[in-house]
């Protein structure tokens, strides 16, 4: 039997899917505007609005608002901490959107 995808889950799997969002590593969103898979979530799943950061940005409090929301919104909705440490890493390694998506979707209907 397999579980059902939360709506905002399956929002998130969408948004991944869609092509709508350049991809970068490493920082929720970078200057030019890309996001990494956990900056799709909080923009598109919780409506936040993440702040560019630059390599020469060496703030620890910059986004820190989402970094200490993002983890109880994930786990409200059926996702643990090693399913959110797993898409990070895989986005921070090189793994596109899609085959994240693919991740997700796979995990959390086990």
């Amino acid at each position: 039997m397999t579980k059902e995808i939360h709506p905002d889950v399956a929002k998130w799997i969408e948004e991944l899917r869609s092509g709508k969002h350049s991809q970068t590593q490493y920082k929720l969103l970078s200057p030019r505007g890309a996001m990494c898979c956990l900056g799709v979530y909080a923009k598109c799943v919780m409506g936040l609005e993440p702040e560019p950061h630059t390599q020469e940005d060496d703030n620890p409090e910059m986004n820190g608002h989402i970094y200490s929301e993002l983890p109880a919104s994930l786990k409200e909705r059926g996702l643990g901490r090693l399913l959110i440490n797993d898409c990070f890493k895989k986005n921070d390694n090189g793994s596109r959107f899609k085959t994240i998506a693919n991740f997700i979707e796979r995990e959390v209907t086990k």
